[in-house]
């Protein structure tokens, strides 16, 4: 597998959509703040959808930069290959 981290996402990309959408609405539309403990008291959590998800999913988000810069790398040789 060339590509780890866009695979474990390609697997998962329904239910992520599903659940940012979900996430996306209770936070936006409804008011709702994504909070924890710390012991007694509730704090919000100050973390993007994005982020949520990645952890959720268990995608490593810096690896999957990687990747996209590769694959950009990969594309922009194969372009200079065939054009000169």
């Amino acid at each position: 597998m060339k590509y780890r981290e866009h695979e474990k996402l390609k697997k998962v990309i329904d239910k992520s959509q599903a659940v940012g959408a979900f996430l996306d609405w209770l936070t936006h539309s409804q008011g709702c703040v994504i909070a924890e403990y710390r012991g007694s008291e509730l704090f919000p959590i100050y973390m993007s959808i994005e982020k949520l998800l990645a952890a959720y999913f268990n995608i490593d988000q810096r690896k999957l930069e990687r990747e996209k810069e590769h694959m950009l790398d990969e594309l922009r040789k194969n372009q200079r290959k065939a054009h000169g």
